[in-house]
């Protein structure tokens, strides 16, 4: 459920590493789908972890520009809470996949 000032917390398990459509290992992600009132078309992002092995070398990752990367990347909070940030606009706005 989303909070009024736009924050939303989420539970669930870390994600195994899976085969992307190349047979090449994706790192760990959960699939980010955005939905809100006045927004046309949903914006559809990945957030990533921070202390996975595989992350600095994903194949999707890799496609997006070096210096908007970190957008897609969660910061690490405590040794079981991440903290990702979805920008919608402006400077620091969340890598969204057009797909």
């Amino acid at each position: 459920m989303t909070a009024a000032d736009g924050g939303f917390v989420f539970e669930t398990a870390k994600p195994p590493v899976i085969d992307g459509p190349d047979r090449r290992p994706q790192a760990p992600h959960v699939a980010v789908r955005v939905l809100a009132r006045g927004i046309q078309y949903q914006y559809v992002s990945r957030m990533y972890f921070p202390d996975e092995a595989l992350t600095a070398n994903d194949p999707i990752l890799t496609l997006v520009p070096e210096q908007r990367r970190s957008t897609l990347i969660a910061q690490r909070m405590t040794p079981h809470e991440y903290r990702f940030d979805i920008v919608v606009q402006g400077g620091n706005e969340t890598v969204f996949f057009d797909i």
